[in-house]
């Protein structure tokens, strides 16, 4: 098998990656942390999934290799088998589902749910990953190597020939043999577990013996009790006798309750007929409040005569809505402005008739004295002239407009304008309020008239219904109306409280009935009657001493068989405290039975361990005999091709490795650590020749040559690559000597 191509969509840390691998050695370089281990772990996963158990202190491969961004494990390859045919192999998990195709694609058939490594190589997860998946080889180390780094590799070395898993040791198996086995029965008999179910049925033997002497008790306490319940047996039925009695008349009284009901039905409806046409008649209900409220309309109208008349509305004199007050700041500043406007144009006027008077002295001295400058002067006298007349006539205006407000406001002065202003808007403000309150009081009396009219007319309305004589004075009628509405309403009243306590009884009666059905009530009725315990049942409803007799009896009964049921209790409870005190002798003869049938069990397994112990090593000899000359010689051929200095190498009967040179075998135990590790590497690649049978695998090596230096590096590339048309070699590093190698045997190099 060839895989052509891996394409991660999400694995460990590694997201969305594609890489194309050749045939035969790859090596896919990369720094530490790059993600070399985990693309490694992927084409497991593909294969075989990803594990769910975790050893202690560790994660499970699941939570290591799940992507922590997507929470799921997924991608696919692309393989070439050996027979030419491409296959797409896709593995997809998440927390709680596991998805696996695999698709022909050539053919596009398609098989689900089979793992990939099981289809096409024929071995379970853990012989793939103890021959084909290679980690460093100085990390792989059996249970049992405490001690050595050789003794360590012959114990991985015959594990690994023997089951195909390195972690598995044979010689520990055959101590937990030996172990279990002492568990069962130390050899001097004295200690294990059949020793102390020998001890534990020499002890049921004397609680066998104990035991016996109770039963006497029990047997009698075991007869008290079938007489009890003899006797609670009749007590039952007696009391059956009474509850058919009793039962009888529950049905007799749902038969009287019913006729009751409707007997109060009939009486309901006919009250409530005289009630609604009472309450239909003029003087029906709300007759006192009819009355009160046309009495309060007539105390109304002749309040609001009253109130008429309180005010005096004669003097009010009538004004226009609108008529706009007085602004009295407004008028009170107009006055001001034309009296002192006036006073200033009038004081401007002298004081250009004084200039003028100036001017045309100054201009007749000028004239006398013929100074050249009289044309000036009078010039000037002649506008100050002017200005003069200008000023008198702005004067007049003023003095005009001064004099019209005076008038309008009737004062002399501008001094009496403020007085006059607000004795304006006082006069002004009251009639208008006045008007205001005489228009509103107008409203309500005219109102108040109308409601009068309608209380009146109803007053006699309901005086000529009560054959009442009506009064000039009508408040005397409506004292007689108010006497006939309260006989009226303590009728009523009386009626109403007849109807609630009927329909009291009513309701009490249906929500007794409720969950009863009347046909089956008359029927049950029909066929009560007929019985015996519906006779004494009718016979009771009529006389009560009879019904308190059998209620006494049937008391008695009850008390007697409650009285029966303690006794039982109690010799029920008697006999449970004598099961608690010991077991019974026939229970203690099983179990001594079934201690005689373990013991024989655990002394067959006892046998058995001695025999499974023989049989592991006896295995352990045909592996020897049989296994180990075909795999030194395969390892011998790799190892020849990895090192020039050595060319064979064999196993002993306790799986020490000795490699062999040109002159002699160098044991294990010194061989550089380099060389050991190649020896181990070249084991594992010649068990995997002889498990593989269906589909040789990839094989993968993670870091496996780190203590290898680049001389045999080389030469095991070299190896490999002759190997290369049986098996793909992924080779996973960050070393350089890898990488140089690779380049010098034109070997296909991929870095990360």
């Amino acid at each position: 098998m060839v895989i052509k191509s891996l394409h991660i969509i999400a694995f460990a840390g590694v997201r969305n990656r594609d890489i194309s691998l050749s045939s035969g050695v790859n090596v896919i370089d990369g720094a530490n942390e790059s993600g070399k281990s985990s693309i490694a772990t992927f084409i497991k996963f593909i294969f075989y999934g990803l594990s769910s158990k975790s050893s202690k202190g560790e994660l499970s491969e699941r939570q290591r290799y799940m992507n922590r961004e997507t929470m799921r494990a997924e991608g696919f390859i692309v393989i070439k088998t050996s027979d030419g045919v491409q296959y797409r192999l896709e593995r997809s998990l998440d927390s709680t589902h596991e998805k696996i195709r695999i698709v022909n694609q050539a053919t596009g058939d398609t098989l689900s749910d089979i793992d990939p490594g099981e289809y096409f190589f024929g071995v379970p997860e853990e012989i793939f990953t103890e021959t084909c998946f290679v980690a460093q080889a100085s990390a792989v180390r059996p249970a049992s190597a405490k001690v050595g780094r050789t003794a360590a590799q012959s114990s991985a070395i015959e594990n690994l020939l023997s089951s195909a898993d390195e972690n598995i040791d044979i010689s520990r198996a055959i101590k937990r043999i030996d172990d279990s086995r002492r568990e069962l029965l130390h050899k001097r008999g004295d200690g294990g577990e059949i020793s102390e179910l020998r001890k534990k049925r020499a002890s049921l033997e004397s609680e066998l013996e104990a035991s016996s002497s109770k039963c006497e008790e029990i047997v009698s306490a075991s007869a008290s009790l079938q007489e009890i319940s003899r006797r609670i047996t009749v007590l039952e039925k007696t009391k059956q006798t009474y509850d058919s009695v009793f039962s009888a008349m529950e049905k007799l009284t749902a038969k009287k309750r019913l006729d009751e009901l409707t007997e109060t039905d009939g009486k309901i409806r006919d009250l409530s007929s005289r009630l609604k046409r009472f309450d239909s008649s003029p003087l029906g209900n709300g007759l006192e409040q009819r009355i009160l409220y046309a009495e309060d309309a007539i105390l109304d109208y002749d309040d609001a005569c009253s109130i008429y008349d309180s005010h005096n509305f004669d003097d009010v004199t009538e004004t226009e809505d609108d008529e706009p007050a007085p602004d009295s700041e407004e008028a009170v500043e107009q006055v001001y402005d034309a009296s002192h406007g006036s006073k200033i144009l009038f004081r401007l006027a002298l004081g250009f008739i004084a200039a003028f008077a100036v001017f045309i002295a100054a201009t007749v001295v000028m004239v006398i004295f013929s100074t050249g400058a009289e044309k000036i002067t009078f010039a000037l006298s002649a506008g100050a002239l002017a200005v003069a007349v200008l000023m008198f006539i702005l004067y007049g205006v003023k003095k005009r407009k001064l004099n019209k407000l005076l008038s309008d406001w009737d004062i002399s002065s501008e001094d009496e304008i403020e007085d006059a202003v607000a004795e304006r808007t006082d006069r002004l403000n009251y009639n208008r309020e006045m008007s205001t309150l005489k228009t509103r009081i107008t409203e309500k009396l005219d109102a108040a008239r109308l409601r009068y009219d309608d209380a009146a007319e109803t007053v006699a309305q309901l005086a000529e219904a009560a054959r009442i004589p009506q009064s000039e004075d009508i408040y005397e009628t409506i004292g007689k109306l108010k006497s006939a509405a309260s006989d009226l309403a303590l009728k009523r009243e009386s009626m109403v409280s007849k109807l609630n306590n009927l329909t009291g009884q009513s309701q009490v009666l249906t929500k007794q009935l409720a969950d009863l059905d009347r046909a089956k009530i008359l029927d049950e009725y029909e066929q009560t009657v007929s019985t015996k315990a519906g006779q004494t049942a009718l016979s009771m409803l009529k006389r009560k001493d009879s019904f308190s007799q059998i209620t006494a009896k049937r008391k008695d009964t009850e008390n007697a068989l409650a009285a029966s049921v303690k006794r039982k209790s109690d010799l029920e409870l008697k006999l449970a405290q004598l099961g608690k005190l010991g077991r019974s002798p026939d229970e203690i003869k099983t179990l001594i039975q079934s201690l005689d049938d373990r013991i024989e069990e655990l002394s067959l397994r006892h046998e058995a361990f001695a025999l499974a112990k023989s049989s592991i090593e006896k295995a352990g000899e045909n592996v020897r005999y049989s296994i180990i000359p075909k795999i030194s010689a395969s390892a011998s051929k790799i190892i020849s091709a990895a090192t020039e200095k050595y060319s064979t190498m064999s196993l002993d009967s306790g799986f020490k490795c000795g490699i062999g040179t040109s002159d002699n075998t160098v044991a294990s135990d010194f061989l550089s650590h380099g060389t050991s590790d190649l020896a181990y590497i070249s084991l594992r690649l010649a068990l995997a020749d002889e498990v593989f049978s269906k589909e040789n695998p990839v094989v993968i090596f993670d870091e496996s040559f780190a203590h290898i230096d680049g001389e045999r590096i080389r030469n095991i590339m070299r190896m490999l690559s002759v190997k290369g048309a049986e098996f793909q070699f992924l080779i996973f590093t960050c070393r350089d000597e890898e990488r140089q190698a690779a380049m010098d045997l034109d070997c296909n190099l991929i870095s990360l």
